[in-house]
């Protein structure tokens, strides 16, 4: 067989070389539009959920976020399975799709029928940006000993996530750790109570005692400077409504400081599927 064929591509040299280069231009049109990638994903396309409701135990998670979400995308063209975890105060549901399906297009289904899912209030679902096999790496911020977890926790989120965000190709960064600073007051109802204030009255007086508004510019020389009103000083008396608030804490009723909340220290870069 094998003398055979090579007799009739010696007696058909032009419909073996006509043959051969429309090979090569098939071959060449082929490597171009493949999509090469390093972690190639071999699953179809997954869409996760997250949905948070902070103080809900987990049976009321599922009766209330989990299950109306479920039965919101179960009509999802092209749907295989639906599978769903749900712990305190969160529930995760993770949905796979049939193999062909564009990403992008069930992932817009999903978002346009969450819309429908009725929730409670406050509650927002939202979708992953990538799933697990999409993580290029995980990392670890560390600093010298004079500098506490609380400082990396704030140059994580200010610089490095912001460095890591403009890489192309990276979809998200997950922050998994740190401290995170707040600030907190705590009232004394009985002496609000005596003073004839409310609680709405004082969260108002905070939230407008700490805005900052913008103003024009101050020409000093040839430099302009903007103008813009800070957080008011404690001795302002538009800090609180009413002049005879005094509850526990300061003479305004705050009772300022920073608390550190504890989380686990990582962080997850992901990228842009395609």
């Amino acid at each position: 067989m094998l003398p055979g064929l090579i007799s009739f591509c010696l007696s058909r040299r032009p419909l073996v070389l006509v043959s051969f280069a429309a090979f090569l231009a098939v071959g060449y049109a082929a490597f171009t539009a493949l999509n090469i990638e390093a972690y190639p994903d071999p699953a179809p396309p997954i869409i996760e959920i997250i949905a948070q409701y902070p103080g809900q135990s987990p049976e009321e998670m599922e009766r209330y976020v989990t299950i109306p979400l479920e039965i919101a995308v179960s009509s999802t063209p092209g749907l295989r399975f639906i599978r769903s975890n749900t712990v305190y105060a969160l529930s995760f549901i993770r949905i796979q799709f049939e193999y062909g399906r564009d990403y992008h297009f069930v992932r817009q289904q999903v978002i346009n029928r969450l819309k429908d899912a009725v929730l409670p209030p406050g509650v927002q679902p939202v979708i992953s940006p990538a799933g697990g096999i999409s993580e290029i790496f995980r990392y670890q911020l560390k600093g010298p000993p004079e500098i506490d977890v609380m400082h990396l926790k704030t140059l994580q989120d200010w610089v490095v996530e912001r460095r890591l965000r403009i890489v192309p190709g990276v979809a998200d960064v997950l922050v998994l750790g740190g401290r995170t600073k707040e600030f907190q007051a705590e009232i004394d109802l009985n002496r609000m109570i005596a003073h004839g204030l409310t609680l709405p009255q004082i969260i108002s007086a905070m939230s407008a005692g700490n805005s900052n508004v913008g103003g024009r510019t101050i020409a000093i020389g040839r430099p302009r400077h903007s103008a813009a009103t800070d957080t008011p000083d404690e001795d302002d008396p538009a800090a609180v409504p009413d002049p005879r608030a005094r509850p526990a804490g300061d003479r305004h009723g705050r009772s300022g400081g920073h608390r550190a909340r504890p989380r686990r220290v990582l962080a997850r870069v992901r990228r842009r599927r395609p």
